[in-house]
């Protein structure tokens, strides 16, 4: 790790939609650095609207356990 990167870290122990094995949360782990990095990653498709929705739902769910 370089003196700029950040600390990746899980979120209640894993991610739970989808699935994650420990390979996938390694290869997220590491797609993540390449992009803190600055590195552009290939494009994907649009990410589908109740992908989105669940994820602002964790991300609620996150900051109202923070701040409770």
């Amino acid at each position: 790790m370089g003196p700029d990167d950040k600390f990746l870290v899980w979120l209640a122990g894993e991610v739970k939609t989808p699935p994650f094995s420990p390979e996938a949360r390694l290869e997220a782990g590491f797609l993540l650095r390449r992009l803190q990095q600055g590195e552009k990653l290939k494009k994907t498709p649009a990410t589908p609207k109740n992908v989105i929705d669940a994820c602002k739902g964790r991300l609620r769910a996150y900051r109202s356990a923070r701040s409770g």
